[in-house]
């Protein structure tokens, strides 16, 4: 009853936790997961498999994790509908979404099952720490300003984070350990070049989504604020189109990781000059 009504007190603000639950992928490690963890033993594979990578039993944690998380995110857009609505219109709550994805991966790196009382649910006690974790997270970004789809300090020694959770759903989280990867670097150079080169970057109006990108990538940081105010369009026209961005790198084979890549290691305003 309580996960009832927490999830309908969510609808309410947001459906951006649900699109998670219902894309395909959702579904699918639901329909696989769901009559596994009916004991701790299969808790307890759901936990590990997640932690070996195991793309359905991470969205499987996330989607048990959704009331939890749904009260964080309630937190997070505040209690005046009005105020929160209007949130939810800017895509504050897909940035919550896409903050929450990273701290489940993080969270899966330092979780020990092994800890947990003998005899309580190990998701339960997950999902808790889940909205612990994205609670205090909630709080800083309610402090940044700037964010948007693709998000992250853009400097040399900086380790880059580029947030979708569309490209969570699909591909499972960053791919860090692999940006150093020189064979995989090569490639990556090919498939930007090819990127560059695609007409879709130049469709539909202005700005085109090669300007924005370009923009961005010249400052080398992602201000929706100072995008919008570049080109005289709102905040939400800056994000629709830089959203537009995912089919078309994949269309390249360059996933949102890949691009984090190019950033990391050969800076913005280089890959600008190749726009």
């Amino acid at each position: 009853m309580e996960n009832v009504r927490m999830t309908t007190l969510l609808e309410a603000y947001s459906d951006a936790l649900n699109r998670v639950k219902n894309s395909p992928e959702g579904r699918k490690a639901v329909a696989y997961w769901q009559p596994l963890v009916t004991t701790r033993a299969g808790e307890l594979a759901c936990i590990q498999d997640a932690q070996s990578g195991d793309n359905k039993a991470r969205l499987y944690l996330f989607i048990r994790s959704i009331p939890q998380l749904g009260s964080s995110l309630k937190k997070f857009l505040g209690p005046d509908s009005r105020v929160s609505n209007a949130r939810v219109r800017n895509g504050d709550d897909t940035e919550f979404v896409s903050e929450a994805m990273i701290i489940l991966d993080q969270a899966l790196q330092s979780y020990r099952p092994a800890k947990v009382t003998a005899g309580k649910s190990l998701i339960n006690d997950f999902s808790m720490w889940i909205r612990n974790a994205t609670m205090t997270q909630g709080m800083k970004l309610n402090r940044q300003a700037n964010r948007g789809y693709i998000t992250g300090k853009v400097a040399k020694d900086d380790q880059v984070h580029v947030s979708s959770y569309d490209a969570h759903i699909e591909a499972g989280g960053d791919d860090i350990a692999s940006l150093h990867d020189t064979e995989k670097g090569i490639t990556l150079l090919d498939a930007w070049q090819t990127f560059v080169d695609d007409p879709s970057l130049d469709s539909g109006k202005d700005p085109t989504l090669r300007a924005i990108l370009k923009f961005f990538l010249a400052r080398e940081d992602f201000d929706v604020n100072a995008a919008a105010k570049k080109f005289g369009k709102t905040n939400m026209t800056i994000r629709t189109k830089l959203s537009s961005i995912a089919p078309i790198l994949q269309d390249h084979g360059i996933s949102y990781e890949d691009f984090g890549s190019l950033i990391q290691t050969h800076g913005g305003k280089s890959l600008a000059e190749t726009l």
